[in-house]
């Protein structure tokens, strides 16, 4: 007897079905289907068995086996009919961060993250018919929200590492502005910068907008360039979760979803006037993160709720859950009231075949009833996809376009998404061959075993360390290298232990600290000029910085002398500082406290006079910063954490940082937003070339240890990863510093001077 018993005869595109099957006196058997993906026959089992699968278009299974005593062959057959509509699909893998579909133009904008080899830290118009990507314009560093005004005329973005929003001319691409978001300034995250994480366009008033923050709970509305702050409180206590997600109902009503972790609370906001004023908020029971959708006078949320904009009273919902616990769950919602329909996008894991995989549900809008259902094959797709949607639209005649955590776009159209649908959708831009960095092996040469500070002498072309007391040799003394020559450098012998040493740009001297003094030597005698002695300690690598175009001007820790008298002090304490483009600007900075603050002083005609403070702009990349450094280079500040910051603007302008697909691990703190493992180590900034060196270390433990020591290159003006490299060093690098033009050197913390002769030129 030969029994071929399917689960179902008609299953939902990407259902999983089983079929249970079985032959008793039979010498052979095999399972076969005409499903032209598979691999015939399936299973060539003597006893019976059960197949598990998935289903993709209407197949039948043959069981055929030979009868054992009789040699008769006995078949049976069974067909699984789809019940789901026509749909294709395609994806693509070139760091898309969002979309947004403008319906005037028939473009689809995507924002692309720094990992992305098409256009980095950009947005792309691209037209989903022909698949060409038809404009783009750099926008900053991870553009991670974006939305298009409903009269096409407007793209707002904001920044996932920039605490900035700029608004776009469309479909030109032209920025009207960029303006920034105002620091925290409450709470104990007083002075923290804040990010974007949803931007939504106001209908009827192109002009204004919204922004919800990554970490502190609040909602910016602007108008034009201005912003409107929501009172502190409003949307709940300032420090919780990120979760705060925008819909508009009309030109002057806003609406939040927040506090996810608790059950979510949607609040009610009118923008009319010069502030946010709250109208009421109801608590809705939706504890997945996920985007809301706005439609005909209703608020939808990815947990299936539907709220009335005006009264937020509770309509009929969807037949959905959102169970938080489990850690594959994630979900988006797109509505389309023209057909009738509203989308449900999941991430989850189906425990039949431990699949995580896309499940899409369509639904009648009017009557709530569930129409279709597909699964998608993730493992079918040229790329590897599985990470959480971050975004979902419906777009043109029959299309939805998410996107995902790893900066996939996955485009889905056909009947599945509307009746009579044109399945016009065709290609989607591709990753251009090579990948968005180059992973690369820097060769470098150990020059010194035991070394405490180097400086670049770029007048003579030489390179100063500072040898250790402790070193076997040379102790204590000035080591001088000729690039061309490093094996074989001179020592100038110092009667005390020396612990930083800096080169004016001039040439003209070299400072150098002692004890608790710091003394001026006159180049290329290194003859001494001037001793300074009760300066506060040993000041060490770092907080040594002679004045741009005035030699004999230097800062030691906070304290600039001028010639060998004090100017006075900006800020007491441990600080590092650091000098502007010129002499007329000072900064410094809590590099080992807990605030982690900057205070700056415009030093001209002598004086010193506060000009503002800043606090935790660089230590909240990581969450044990323990010592973080900065070096300056034109108008900005380079942080060792990879934050770029404008102090007179007061804006982090970018952060370096490798993407999610970097497999170094990720720093999973508020800054980041998870996004990305931040550069951590010392920079070095080649402004000529554009490039940005980090000495980075992964798998840290304390601010001497590191697991892996990496040199990264990083695009100045995009922010873009352009190479990593592996540093066989022991311990964080101490200072890394450009020198000879092209080359480059560095200091370990166990003492260890590396060179690295023209790193840019590996292949």
């Amino acid at each position: 007897m030969v029994t071929l018993t399917p689960s179902t005869t008609i299953a939902s595109y990407g259902e999983a079905i089983s079929l249970f099957y079985s032959s008793n006196d039979a010498t052979s058997c095999e399972l076969r289907s005409d499903d032209p993906d598979d691999s015939n026959p399936l299973h060539a089992p003597f006893v019976s068995s059960t197949l598990n699968r998935r289903i993709y278009r209407t197949t039948t299974f043959t069981y055929r086996c030979t009868d054992r005593n009789s040699a008769a062959t006995l078949t049976r057959t069974a067909t699984i009919a789809v019940s789901t509509p026509a749909l294709r699909f395609a994806a693509s893998d070139i760091g898309v961060n969002d979309v947004a579909w403008d319906r005037n133009h028939q473009v689809m904008y995507l924002a692309l993250g720094a990992r992305s080899s098409v256009a980095p830290n950009s947005i792309v118009a691209f037209d989903p018919v022909t698949g060409a990507l038809s404009g783009s314009a750099f926008a900053g560093s991870e553009p991670n929200t974006i939305a298009v005004s409903d009269d096409g005329s407007k793209l707002y973005v904001g920044f996932r590492s920039s605490n900035t929003v700029s608004r776009f001319s469309v479909p030109a691409l032209t920025r009207d502005f960029t303006a920034p978001i105002p620091m925290n300034s409450a709470g104990t995250n007083s002075g923290h910068p804040q990010f974007a994480l949803d931007i939504a366009a106001a209908p009827g008033a192109p002009g204004k907008f919204a922004v919800s923050l990554q970490t502190f709970a609040r909602m910016i509305v602007y108008d034009g360039q201005s912003p409107m702050l929501a009172p502190p409180g409003q949307l709940g206590p300032e420090i919780r979760q990120p979760g705060e997600v925008l819909a508009w109902a009309d030109s002057n009503t806003v609406l939040a979803l927040y506090d996810f972790g608790w059950g979510a609370t949607l609040a009610r906001y009118d923008t009319g006037s010069v502030t946010v004023t709250p109208q009421g908020s109801t608590t809705v029971n939706n504890r997945v993160f996920g985007m809301l959708a706005s439609d005909a006078g209703r608020i939808y949320t990815n947990c299936g709720h539907v709220i009335d904009a005006t009264t937020l009273q509770a309509l009929p919902s969807f037949a959905r859950s959102c169970p938080e616990t489990s850690p594959y769950t994630n979900a988006q919602v797109a509505t389309d009231s023209a057909n009738n329909r509203v989308f449900f996008a999941e991430r989850l894991e189906e425990a039949v075949d431990a699949s995580i995989l896309y499940k899409i549900d369509v639904y009648r809008e009017d009557t709530r009833e569930l129409l279709h259902t597909a699964r998608l094959p993730l493992s079918l797709a040229r790329i590897p996809l599985g990470s959480k949607i971050t975004n979902m639209i419906r777009f043109g005649a029959d299309g939805l376009a998410m996107t995902t955590s790893d900066g996939q776009l996955l485009i889905v159209y056909g009947e599945f998404v509307a009746a009579g649908g044109t399945n016009l959708v065709r290609v989607v831009p591709g990753e251009p061959t090579g990948g968005y960095y180059r992973a690369d092996l820097v060769q470098f040469t150990s020059v010194l075993p035991r070394a405490v500070d180097l400086a670049w002498d770029a007048q003579r072309s030489q390179l100063y360390v500072a040898v250790a007391q402790d070193a076997a040799a040379h102790a204590g003394q000035i080591a001088i290298f000729d690039p061309q020559r490093l094996d074989t450098p001179s020592y100038v012998a110092r009667p005390t232990p020396v612990h930083a040493i800096e080169v004016t740009d001039d040439g003209q001297f070299l400072y150098v600290t002692g004890t608790d003094s710091f003394e001026r030597l006159r180049l290329p005698t290194f003859a001494s000029e001037a001793l300074v002695s009760g300066v506060g300690g040993a000041w060490p690598a770092g907080f040594l910085r002679a004045a741009p175009g005035r030699p004999l001007t230097v800062a030691v820790g906070p304290v600039i002398y001028d010639d060998i008298t004090p100017r006075g002090v900006l800020s007491g304490g441990s600080m590092q500082p650091a000098w502007g483009e010129s002499a007329d600007r000072f900064y410094v900075f809590d590099s080992e406290g807990s605030g982690f603050w900057i205070d700056s002083a415009d030093t001209s005609n002598g004086g010193i006079t506060p000009l503002w403070h800043y606090d935790n702009i660089f230590s909240s990349v990581h969450p044990f910063p323990f010592h973080t450094g900065f070096t300056q280079s034109g108008s900005l500040l380079y942080s060792d954490t990879g934050v770029v910051f404008d102090p007179e603007a007061g804006i982090v302008t970018g952060i370096f940082a490798l993407g999610p697909l970097s497999g170094h691990g990720v720093v999973s703190v508020p800054y980041s937003m998870a996004f990305a493992t931040p550069a951590w180590g010392p920079v070095a900034i080649d402004a000529a070339r554009n490039r940005a060196y980090v000495a980075s270390c992964v798998g840290y433990t304390n601010q001497d240890d590191c697991g892996l020591n990496f040199l990264q290159v990083f695009d100045t003006r995009t922010y873009a990863p352009l190479m990593i490299s592996p540093l066989d060093v022991t311990g964080r690098v101490r200072k890394l510093i450009r020198v000879n033009e092209v080359d480059l050197a560095a200091i370990a913390f166990d003492g260890r001077v590396i060179y690295m002769p023209n790193p840019d030129s590996v292949d």
